[in-house]
């Protein structure tokens, strides 16, 4: 379209990517818009004494000296009219035909002359280049609701119609932030249960009721529950002997103790049986009385037991319930059924259930993973497989004395 000359307006369609060297030069175009998908444009491409205003589209990534040549000294340049859609800095990457230096790189750009003779007066682009120059279309409302902490607001936005880019952006409204809703009621987190031994301890978090933002955290440390012991006395048949057994209700950790005994014989064959043992600096005792020989039975009677302390062997496949007699102040004693549920940690929960004066009675028993069996809790399992041993000649010593007594 070259030297033609007798074109006064030219219409490039979106798609067009190359406008090649010289290409509408020598004709009457006063106006031109070059579009979005353009990505280089030769030197001297327009060559138009009537060129006012030029539209620059925003895929450019080239522009060559004298593109847009006017003939016309250098106090008139600013006749043209350059428009883009591009900030100054998007501009300022376009390769401007290699042009590096900083100085002629300026004076490329702006449209001053080189003084060279041979390209006097040949300028790329003149000084006049309004940047972000957009055409908006139709306003819509764009909305941004208020958060906790932060304004929400409501803008008219309008969209150029030839880059699609945002072209201008009016607010309307501000909604204040409300604030943290800190009326909700904290919730416990990280609880880790004492036990006998050992402190517990857990958070309290208080969460925003509207965003859900932790607002605080307050950390509580439980303290260890202590043991909870109860004490039974586990005789000889004949009175000679005796043991005083002590056993946690929670944790089942027990000891037995040897205890002194001293026993007196009346004259009618009947026997008191003194025992003593210290437990904790504390002196425990306990009198059993065997009647003497042909002395009548007592009138049988079903216990009544209002609560039991079990006791359980080291891997939770055994277990006792053990209480006291609230007709006869008598120990009773019941072996248990015992379901054993194994985690897929090794870990093992038991449930135990036991019948005493017909009452029904449950337990049960966590015993940790192999993994987590420490040498100190080695050591207390086989504390607890020991005395459950002892226990279980209480047990045996106990029916053996019942029996005996309902023979008689």
């Amino acid at each position: 379209f070259s030297t033609l000359g007798g074109l006064n307006e030219v219409i490039l369609s979106e798609g067009l990517e190359i406008i090649d060297f010289g290409m509408f030069t020598g004709n009457h175009i006063s106006e031109i818009i070059i579009p979005n998908s353009v990505k280089r444009i030769g030197s001297f491409a327009f060559i138009c004494e009537q060129l006012a205003e030029v539209r620059l589209g925003t895929g450019l990534e080239s522009i060559g000296y004298g593109a847009f040549y006017k003939y016309c000294d250098n106090a008139n340049l600013s006749r043209i009219r350059f428009l883009t859609c591009m900030s100054e800095e998007e501009y300022d990457s376009i390769d401007l035909n290699g042009v590096t230096s900083n100085e002629t790189r300026i004076a490329y750009s702006l449209g001053i002359s080189f003084t060279s003779a041979d390209f006097s007066g040949f300028i790329a682009v003149p000084d006049a280049v309004r940047f972000n120059a957009h055409v908006g279309g139709e306003a819509t409302l764009e909305s941004h609701a208020a958060t906790c902490t932060e304004d929400g607001h409501d803008y008219m936005v309008s969209l150029c119609t030839l880059c699609g880019r945002e072209a201008s952006r009016e607010l309307i409204e501000t909604y204040p932030a409300p604030g943290h809703d800190e009326t909700g009621t904290p919730v416990e987190e990280n609880l880790i249960s004492p036990d006998c031994t050992h402190p517990g301890s857990s958070d309290m978090v208080l969460y925003c009721k509207i965003c859900g933002e932790e607002l605080s955290r307050e950390h509580t440390v439980l303290a260890a529950l202590g043991h909870n012991n109860s004490t039974f006395w586990n005789w000889a048949t004949d009175g000679s002997s005796a043991t005083l057994i002590e056993v946690c209700s929670r944790c089942q950790e027990g000891q037995t103790i040897e205890a002194t005994v001293t026993v007196s014989t009346a004259e009618d064959g009947s026997k008191t049986c003194f025992a003593a043992a210290s437990l904790n600096d504390e002196l425990i005792t306990d009198t059993l009385i065997i009647p003497a020989p042909g002395t009548p039975e007592p009138d049988p009677h079903n216990h009544q037991v209002e609560a039991v302390t079990w006791a359980w062997t080291a891997d939770g496949t055994e277990a006792a319930a053990i209480g006291i007699c609230t007709l006869c102040s008598q120990p009773v004693a019941a072996a248990a059924s015992v379901q054993v549920e194994t985690h897929a940690d090794g870990s093992k929960t038991c449930y135990a259930t036991a019948e005493i004066g017909g009452q029904t009675f449950q337990g049960t028993n966590t015993i940790p993973s192999p993994d987590n069996n420490s040498g100190e809790n080695k050591q207390q399992n086989t504390n607890k497989g020991n005395f459950f041993q002892t226990f279980l000649r209480f047990l045996t010593n106990l029916f053996r004395q019942l029996t005996a007594i309902l023979k008689k």
